[in-house]
């Protein structure tokens, strides 16, 4: 079994993630998002292309929802 830090874990978030906007629920995609921004900088770094293009995706999430 995968801890909540494991890649194979925040990889399935992310994905579950993709599913909210892609269903509209902006919602959940925003705090979810939030949560996975928060790990993967403590995870891998602020610097890091994963942590980065998360953060790209919460950005606009945040924008369809009106936030």
């Amino acid at each position: 079994m995968n801890g909540a830090d494991h890649q194979n874990t925040l990889n399935s978030r992310r994905m579950l993630g993709v599913t909210y906007i892609e269903a509209g629920r902006f919602d959940l995609a925003v705090p979810l998002w939030e949560a996975i921004v928060a790990d993967y900088q403590r995870v891998l770094g602020a610097d890091h292309k994963t942590t980065v293009s998360s953060n790209q995706v919460l950005a606009v999430v945040r924008q369809r929802a009106g936030r």
